[in-house]
């Protein structure tokens, strides 16, 4: 019960940050811009942005396909920018480089900047990829990490302004197939973590399980393709298909598992 509270609570206060973001925009006639929300967030904001009158919105992670993103607010008449047009999100990108051979990974730089303090709210995506990492933050950090970041899980590492593209992929997956008996949340959640549909039903039950950014606790609720679904304890994962059935009645599957 404490943590059905606290995420209550925790989503009260974000939406009441986004009322105060777009009451300000209109007040004083300007531009205003979010930390890096999560996918979560976003699908949160959305119905409050909608319904703003005075008010239009975007968001932006510093790349197409980011998952996490800044939402920037600004007054329907063109109001005056707070950033400007090349920095109207407020975000830097950084590019982390290394010599040594040693494979860094996300887990790395992320323990690596909460380490030096840094809020995560402060950081969008970790792209990773051979000698080569690109991350997005908010401008007001950017400065610290450049000075700062030195060394990464003990492999020393040096710090840019900027990225070369192609970026590095934006995630890496494991591939997952099967069939599943039906569309249930159950099913779905026994075949990507290869457990019994009973201990499946017990993660839903215990509201270990998100489905569409929400924590779903009904067994039944139906998946579609295209759903995201966190596992606590288990990782997060993409539904790619389902369907059609199989000579036996079985539904074919597929997803990905981040990692």
């Amino acid at each position: 019960m404490s943590n059905v509270t606290d995420r209550f609570s925790e989503e009260k206060l974000f939406l009441k940050k986004t009322e105060d973001m777009l009451r300000l925009s209109e007040k004083r006639n300007k531009a205003q811009c979010s930390v890096f929300l999560t996918e979560a967030q976003v699908q949160l904001s959305l119905p409050m942005l909608k319904s703003a009158r005075e008010t239009e919105y975007s968001f932006s992670g510093g790349y197409d396909g980011a998952e996490r993103v800044v939402l920037r607010v600004a007054p329907k008449d063109g109001g005056t920018s707070y950033f400007s047009d090349e920095e109207e999100y407020g975000i830097e990108t950084l590019t982390i480089s290394w010599k040594s051979m040693d494979s860094l990974t996300h887990r790395d730089f992320l323990g690596t900047l909460m380490s030096l303090g840094i809020k995560r709210e402060c950081v969008g995506d970790i792209l990773t990829e051979n000698k080569r990492c690109v991350i997005f933050v908010k401008k007001e950090i950017a400065s610290y990490l450049k000075a700062e970041l030195r060394k990464v899980a003990g492999c020393s590492v040096s710090v840019s302004e900027g990225a070369d593209t192609p970026l590095p992929a934006a995630g890496k997956f494991e591939e997952i197939s099967g069939t599943l008996a039906s569309d249930r949340l159950d099913c779905v959640v026994k075949a990507l973590i290869s457990s019994g549909r009973e201990n499946a039903a017990e993660l839903i039950k215990a509201g270990l399980v998100t489905l569409r950014f929400k924590e779903q606790t009904s067994v039944s609720a139906s998946v579609c393709e295209g759903d995201k679904i966190s596992i606590r304890g288990h990782g997060k994962f993409i539904v790619d298909k389902i369907g059609p059935q199989s000579k036996k009645g079985r539904l074919f599957f597929a997803a990905r598992k981040y990692i």
